[in-house]
């Protein structure tokens, strides 16, 4: 057998190609190492110092699922309507005025009801707020509460007069 014969020339330059093939090949697969260890590091940070967005209690709630849908049936026999609104005009920094008004199913105003409203930003589910709405006007309750960010949120409402409870649930997006 014979040797292939190249001259110094060619040699040199065949041990460049191989040369830089061997750096390129080995920083590809450093560098996809090193992407991938990151992305590691990125995922543990992020599960552990994160805040979870998981809305608190939700096990419990699923276990009292017959409870809630009777009340729920029971609120929605009352026939009352709700609006609940969110505006500007409090007095505190970061609050907002929320105001709900009560409908019965005659069209007259609900009054003498002790009305809770319980929310929370969709993006902080663990950050759970709840506020006790007092009568401006008869049918109208409201209160300040500390809505910090602007987004979407969910608000649960509770009025009850005597044996009655009216539950809602409510979707809003606050400025």
């Amino acid at each position: 057998m014979s040797a292939i014969q190249m001259n110094p020339t060619e040699a040199a330059h065949h041990a460049a190609v191989a040369k830089r093939a061997k750096v390129f090949w080995t920083g590809l697969i450093l560098g996809l190492l090193g992407l991938q260890v990151g992305m590691c590091v990125v995922g543990v940070v992020m599960a552990t110092r994160t805040r979870v967005p998981v809305e608190p209690n939700y096990y419990n709630k699923g276990l009292n699922w017959d409870q809630q849908r009777a009340a729920q049936a029971a609120s929605d026999h009352l026939n009352w309507t709700s609006q609940l609104i969110v505006t500007e005009g409090a007095k505190q920094e970061h609050h907002k005025k929320v105001t709900l008004t009560l409908v019965d199913a005659d069209g007259k105003t609900v009054e003498n009801v002790v009305a809770d409203v319980t929310f929370y930003h969709k993006a902080r589910p663990t950050d759970v707020t709840s506020a006790r709405l007092m009568s401006t006007s008869p049918g109208v309750y409201s209160a300040e509460a500390p809505l910090r960010y602007a987004g979407w949120y969910e608000f649960e409402v509770k009025a009850q007069r005597g044996a009655q409870v009216f539950l809602k649930k409510t979707k809003l997006n606050v400025e």
